[in-house]
């Protein structure tokens, strides 16, 4: 029997993450931005790759379980920095994340929930941008659940130079009794940024140059005028 994953929203809470003195700032070059994160933070999604515009991470130990009808819990955060280069914006973020469950027991039970924060630094009057989406199941199966694609925590109109992007994942299992098992994991997860050029904004230089030639151009053509 393959259990029906459905959709649900979790709250989740943003995590305070402490900075080591020792800390070292790792980054990555994309098309038009970084991302830089402290490397002394240990996170259960890993570190990250960077494909085109896309953070791809592989987890290898993200994972709870439980055969007990207690719930087992864990949460996995991962923090960045993302700053646009001169001449682009950083305009949205998008996070999808996937793994596998197990059931086994009428009384077993999973339940998934992702966040995503986005809180620029230079963008005056607005406040944290955040998404989030969900899933569970119940009953005895297996298979992969993903998050992401369909309810969509991603976050839009930014217009930044830099922000702050935050990811949050919630793994709870039960097994409903003695007698039955319940597990879940991430295995993978991608965060999409989009940067997008923006026009280059004139100098006044560059207008008093323009306005300059403009009068120019009119003081020789009143002169061909005279002339004639």
């Amino acid at each position: 029997m393959v259990v029906k994953v459905k959709s649900l929203v979790v709250a989740l809470a943003s995590a305070v993450i402490s900075a080591s003195a020792s800390a070292a700032t790792i980054s990555l070059n994309g098309e038009g931005f970084s991302v830089s994160w402290d490397d002394s933070v240990a996170s259960l999604f890993g570190a990250p790759t960077l494909v085109g515009n896309n953070l791809i991470f592989s987890p290898t130990a993200f994972g709870v379980s439980s055969i007990t009808n207690a719930w087992s819990t864990l949460v996995g955060t991962f923090n960045m920095t993302v700053s646009a280069w001169s001449g682009y914006q950083l305009d949205s973020v998008g996070f999808v994340d996937g793994g596998s469950y197990a059931l086994l027991g009428t009384g077993a039970k999973t339940a998934v929930g992702t966040s995503l924060f986005v809180t620029p630094y230079d963008s005056v009057g607005v406040e944290a941008f955040s998404g989030s989406s969900g899933a569970s199941g119940s009953g005895i199966g297996y298979g992969s659940w993903t998050l992401g694609e369909d309810e969509n925590p991603e976050v839009t109109g930014l217009a930044a130079q830099s922000a702050n992007v935050g990811l949050s994942t919630l793994l709870a299992a039960s097994g409903g009794s003695a007698d039955n098992f319940a597990s879940v994991n991430v295995s993978t997860a991608k965060l999409s940024l989009g940067v997008v050029p923006v026009a280059p904004v004139p100098e006044p230089e560059a207008y008093l140059m323009l306005l300059t030639g403009l009068g120019m151009v009119g003081v020789m053509a009143r002169r061909r005028s005279a002339v004639r």
